[in-house]
């Protein structure tokens, strides 16, 4: 049973909940039986995930129900209380294209200083990463139109909430068994009402500073080689972020990244996505569009077209029309 299920009962459990730091938005999520990874039948690292310093990716296995582990290393009370953030994120900004929040739990080996391992439980996607998904299945093109229109769709999302990714690339984005894909890897998302200090600006700075000069130290066959620092991954990095924090605005160029690395030599034949990802890779952050202008790029036309040809009939005067006449009857006056 979930302990925060009877916290209304029993407020004593607040109290108990928030000896450990949990936020009181996720006390609906926390399970106190798993306190054990013996509480699977199944409990190892996943293959081919990738995480940060740290920090492990498990595939859980219980009464034939496959679920994926992120587990949280903390370094410090800090990094343990940041880390809660991807979880905090995760259930506030719900939706069909970013991934979804099943639990979160204790484990009880804690670690040398004394801080427990606090684990994140998510739906295991089946096709994995988009880029994977792209050459194993090789959906068709109009098929990738959609996939892409939903990541921005959950990029539109996070934006009018304030979010600001961080970390848009192939391997954060995730695809499920229907094919659609769900955006993910939050722990170093920021909240922009958060930065409204010269010290976070300076903190961003040192570790941009720090990474570029370990990139110049870098022999060729390394560069390849996707870095993660605090701010994103490099390869992704909007040229801006050697002068400042991330925006909005560099979350695009690294979506436009995105879409240039994944539809490459496969769907890059088009030329109207060119220009999309040219304009979302512009030099000058004021050209790139936003998440809700891109979705209308001409790059997406024909990815609306069934819902321009499809007929609809008027609750009032019971003619049908398309879509594509308007939305508006013009009888109603």
């Amino acid at each position: 049973m979930a302990l925060a299920s009877v916290e209304r009962h029993w407020p004593e459990v607040s109290g108990v909940l928030g000896t450990l730091g949990i936020p009181k938005e996720l006390h609906s999520l926390w399970r106190a039986e798993r306190h054990s990874d013996h509480y699977y039948t199944s409990y190892k690292p996943l293959m081919g995930a990738v995480a940060r310093p740290g920090n492990q990716i498990m595939r859980a296995e219980r009464n034939g129900k496959v679920t994926v582990v992120k587990e949280y290393s903390f370094q410090s009370t800090k990094s343990y209380n940041s880390g809660l953030k991807e979880s905090s994120i995760l259930q506030r900004m719900r939706h069909p294209n970013i991934v979804e929040i099943v639990s979160i739990f204790k484990l009880d080996r804690s670690q040398s200083n004394g801080l427990p391992v606090i684990c994140l439980e998510m739906p295991y996607y089946a096709h994995g990463q988009l880029d994977q998904f792209l050459n194993n299945e090789k959906p068709n093109v109009l098929a990738v139109k959609h996939i892409f229109l939903d990541v921005l769709k959950a990029i539109q999302h996070l934006h009018v909430h304030g979010i600001v990714h961080r970390d848009i690339k192939p391997g954060n984005i995730l695809i499920d068994k229907s094919g659609r894909p769900r955006l993910s890897d939050f722990d170093i998302s920021v909240e922009t009402q958060e930065r409204t200090t010269m010290m976070y600006t300076q903190k961003t700075l040192r570790v941009l500073s720090a990474q570029m000069k370990e990139q110049q130290q870098t022999v060729s066959s390394q560069k390849v080689m996707l870095r993660q620092c605090s701010q994103g991954t490099a390869t992704f990095m909007a040229p801006e972020l050697s002068r400042g924090p991330a925006t909005f605005k560099s979350d695009m160029y690294a979506f436009g990244v995105t879409l240039d690395e994944v539809t490459n030599p496969n769907y890059n034949d088009d030329e109207h996505l060119r220009k999309l990802i040219n304009a979302l890779m512009s030099t000058q952050t004021k050209d790139r569009p936003t998440a809700e202008e891109a979705q209308r790029h001409e790059y997406f036309e024909d990815a609306f077209q069934w819902k321009r040809d499809e007929r609809r009939t008027c609750c009032i005067c019971m003619d049908e029309c398309y879509l594509s006449e308007g939305a508006e009857c013009m009888y109603w006056y």
